[in-house]
């Protein structure tokens, strides 16, 4: 239910885009929160899986170490988009008489590139021990 609610909210983006409304919240964000929402939603799948379904003990392991993956990474796309829109305004409250604020998605990348190198640090060591 999750993940086709955010793909529609992704192509209601897409499609509204030229909207006033749309403009103003950024369709770049709206896809790194629709994004995020379905790889966080896929997490339940490798959960699932069970003796019935994956035959060797390795692909168990393999399951069961890709969901903490799937979800963090859902967590960071989607942690990123929202922390950089609300500095941006916090920056616009902080100083109201600046006309413009750089708050676009290539500091969306930036936030994003930080915290994923932090969760795949923190993910690969859990992973290698």
């Amino acid at each position: 239910v999750v993940i086709v609610l955010a793909l529609a909210g992704l192509v209601w983006a897409i499609v509204m885009r030229k909207e006033r409304v749309v403009r103003a919240s950024q369709p770049t964000f709206i896809a790194f929160i629709s994004f995020g929402c379905i790889l966080m939603s896929a997490a339940i799948i490798p959960l699932s899986m069970e003796e019935t379904t994956v035959q060797s003990d390795r692909g168990l392991d393999i399951a069961c170490m890709s969901a903490p993956w799937v979800y963090a990474l859902g967590f960071v796309f989607t942690f990123a988009a929202l922390l950089t829109k609300t500095y941006a305004a916090y920056k616009v409250f902080r100083k109201p008489d600046v006309d413009s604020v750089a708050g676009g998605p290539f500091d969306t990348f930036k936030t994003l590139a930080v915290l994923l190198v932090v969760n795949v640090a923190i993910l690969l060591s859990w992973t290698l021990v």
